[in-house]
């Protein structure tokens, strides 16, 4: 059990607009994976999820269906109507503020993701408590510049005790944006739900029946826009040509959608190519677990659960070279890594598992991947997260 210096149990304020607004929300704007920390954490501690609506123009109000509190799987989410100014990072937090004096005597305050940053540093401030601060991937590459002001980012990543870079190679991006608060970083990793871990011999299984030339089953799971890169993955594939039987199954829906079918069809792969939409979890869990190779080479992957989950139901993984989990792969030994939106480069790894490595390399590739996933659970995931929760209560200040 977490306790922090005085012997009780953490208390943690955890602020994200990325954390579900209503139980079962499906969304890709929503992170189940910040939620898996909160979930765990809640096991040995109290919990306070905050989530922000910011309104803004004429959005003076969040839906009205949504309820002001609920409760998922344990942890207590409360809706906070945050009013911003136009065109401005300037926010009126005093209803925010008015939550947590309510609702709990925090030890910590955690924030993810853009504007919830300056919540978290300005409730942190409100109460004198320690504060730790993620990096996401749109914090830093994306849209986090425009959103907060590099100087913005600077003075609240400064205040911070604690720097949650969520992958490796976010952690090493960052200590070179800024070195002088390396001292203060850890890489706040994922994990997947040791429940759905299949065993080592049915994924073994899965890659020894294809001797018996059985289609190579090949899937993509994420929200359709370009840079997640399925076009991508399209032409790689039509490049192998009719040398090998293949079924390529895209979960997910999005902007691209309607581009990725033109693309599909002019290349003349719909008989090979299923776009599925979205799907619900067990659904996309039996497909993974009937597939081979899971591929996505993203641009900017802030971690990619998805990745993970692929490789607990025993696929191969094929990822991208810099982002999200370059750290975890390793390219040829427990999956591959290519340069993202490089098609010759992901013909080639294709070219590579499906013709120039043995039914014995794969099951290597395949029983290296899953003994790396046994790293990567939640419950290990959400432990390393609160071991630096505990380090910035005792400390207060920076994380040495």
């Amino acid at each position: 059990m977490k306790i922090n210096e005085a012997g009780k149990k953490m208390k943690i304020v955890l602020i994200s607009d990325h954390y579900p607004a209503f139980p079962g929300q499906a969304s890709p704007n929503i992170s189940y994976a910040i939620h898996a920390f909160a979930r765990q954490w809640a096991r040995t501690g109290h919990v306070l999820v905050i989530r922000p609506w910011v309104l803004s123009g004429r959005k003076w109000r969040p839906p009205l269906f949504l309820k002001k509190s609920f409760v998922l799987d344990g942890v207590k989410v409360v809706l906070c109507p945050v009013v911003k100014l136009p065109f401005q990072p300037i926010f009126w937090l005093r209803g925010l503020f008015r939550i947590i004096k309510k609702e709990i005597d925090a030890d910590v305050v955690v924030a993810h993701l853009g504007f919830n940053l300056i919540f978290g540093y300005k409730t942190a401030k409100r109460f004198d408590l320690p504060f730790v601060a993620a990096v996401h991937d749109g914090d830093l590459l994306r849209f986090g510049p425009k959103m907060l002001t590099v100087k913005l980012m600077r003075k609240i990543y400064g205040y911070a005790a604690g720097i949650a870079c969520r992958s490796f190679a976010l952690y090493s991006y960052f200590v070179k944006w800024a070195p002088e608060l390396s001292d203060k970083c850890f890489v706040a990793y994922s994990g997947v739900n040791a429940d759905i871990l299949i065993p080592r011999d049915a994924a073994m299984r899965r890659f020894k029946d294809k001797e018996k030339k059985d289609s190579i089953r090949l899937i993509s799971v994420c929200h359709l826009i370009d840079r997640k890169h399925i076009d991508v993955v399209l032409l790689a594939l039509h490049a192998l040509g009719r040398q090998t039987d293949w079924i390529y199954e895209i979960v997910g829906k999005g902007p691209a959608e309607s581009r990725l079918h033109q693309l599909t069809k002019s290349l003349g792969l719909c008989d090979r190519v299923h776009f599925k939409g979205y799907l619900a979890k067990q659904e996309v869990q039996n497909i993974l677990e009937r597939s081979q190779i899971f591929v996505m080479v993203s641009s900017n992957e802030t971690f990619g659960l998805a990745y993970l989950e692929a490789m607990a139901a025993g696929n191969i993984v094929i990822a991208g070279k810099g982002t999200g989990v370059d750290g975890i792969i390793e390219d040829g030994v427990n999956g591959f890594l290519c340069i993202p939106g490089d098609a010759d480069d992901l013909s080639e790894k294709l070219q590579h598992i499906c013709f120039e490595i043995t039914t014995n390399d794969r099951l290597d590739i395949v029983k290296k991947s899953l003994a790396t996933i046994q790293e990567y659970t939640e419950e290990k995931a959400a432990d390393n997260y609160m071991q630096i929760l505990q380090q910035a209560i005792e400390c207060g200040g920076g994380i040495s």
